[in-house]
């Protein structure tokens, strides 16, 4: 018996592989983005819950309270003062801007409480509001002298809406 000695037979190498291509991004994102009918519905969604809630607010939210003030009646009165007083032409001008700062940073005070509309009197036509030209007034009158003797008129208490009962 012969043998022949094994010869191994040399195959040839397969040629290499071309590297694995990595999906990109896009394609791996894909596969977990919602389709277009799905973001739809979703859009829709949340924009009916958000209508609710914008609904809900506003129905549970108070409403405002009106008040009126007599800027007219007021300013009529002070410039009938200062007409009877004996003053200087320059002290009625320094008085007068006084007074108009004094009472546009109280009737300011005043609105800034929430849920208070502030209105002039005039503005009103019909139905009932509270009124709080007194008050108002009083806080100007107070605010002045306290001005007139040094102090500032800042240190006021704004009036209160409240204080004033509806006519």
């Amino acid at each position: 018996m012969t043998t022949e000695p094994e010869h191994e037979t040399a195959q040839p190498t397969p040629p290499p592989l071309p590297p694995a291509r990595q999906p990109t991004m896009r394609e791996k994102l894909e596969k977990w983005m919602p389709t277009t009918g799905q973001a739809a519905v979703a859009a829709i969604a949340l924009l009916a819950v958000s209508n609710v809630a914008a609904w809900v607010k506003i129905v549970r939210e108070d409403q405002p309270m009106i008040v009126t003030v007599g800027v007219r009646e007021m300013s009529q009165g002070y410039v009938s003062r200062l007409a009877l007083s004996d003053i200087t032409p320059e002290e009625a001008r320094v008085k007068t801007e006084m007074f108009l700062a004094v009472t546009q940073d109280t009737v300011r005070r005043a609105a800034a409480s929430k849920n208070v509309l502030l209105l002039a009197r005039e503005c009103v036509l019909a139905g009932e509001t509270a009124d709080i030209t007194k008050e108002v007034g009083d806080a100007v009158q107070l605010a002045l002298a306290e001005a007139s003797g040094g102090s500032r008129p800042a240190a006021l208490a704004a009036p209160t809406p409240t204080a004033a009962g509806a006519p």
